[in-house]
């Protein structure tokens, strides 16, 4: 009976959680029109997130155009986070080689600037990419990398989702066991 009731509170809330979730999008939209500089950078990077599985094309294009202010604006740290969600973009566009390069100069910048997160994203982007594209072996070398610097940060969402990802690659391998 308890299941039920939170069951049925779940589903009335749930348009109202979409309702919100899709107007603060339109803002953001909205808000950059009118927005230069970083703050338009900060809102692009967002929207290429909010975007990426929803419309990748537009998602791209976010993410691109924040790539070229990056340049008027430097902060390697960023640059690395835009170059990594272009990445997934392009993963979840089906272009593994482009996405694979953007996801090593995210390593690359992350690497040089000590960003110890953007390094774990990245590797577990490119494990993702390895995953897909049937390096397995490497998928799951980048991946436990990922998964030890996201420990090291004790960040436990991107830990479980990483574990998820290794188990992932694991059953591709009909490695059941592990």
């Amino acid at each position: 009976k308890i299941f039920c009731c939170w069951y049925a509170l779940l589903v009335l809330l749930y348009p109202v959680g979409t309702l919100f979730s899709r107007t603060n999008t339109e803002e953001m939209e909205t808000q950059l029109a009118n927005t230069e500089g970083k703050e338009r950078i900060g809102l692009l990077i967002h929207l290429t997130r909010t975007y990426n599985e929803k419309n990748p094309q537009k998602a791209r294009d976010y993410g691109l155009e924040a790539l070229e202010l990056l340049k008027s604006f430097p902060n390697e740290k960023i640059r690395a986070a835009a170059l990594n969600n272009i990445s997934v973009v392009y993963k979840n566009l089906g272009k593994q080689e482009k996405a694979r390069t953007y996801a090593d100069e995210s390593l690359l910048v992350a690497q040089k600037t000590g960003d110890k997160a953007g390094k774990a994203a990245a590797l577990n982007s490119l494990g993702k990419i390895f995953g897909i594209i049937g390096e397995l072996d490497q998928a799951l070398n980048d991946l436990s990398n990922s998964l030890q610097l996201f420990e090291e940060l004790e960040d436990k969402p991107n830990s479980a989702r990483t574990l998820n990802d290794i188990g992932n690659i694991y059953w591709e391998k009909s490695d059941y066991p592990q």
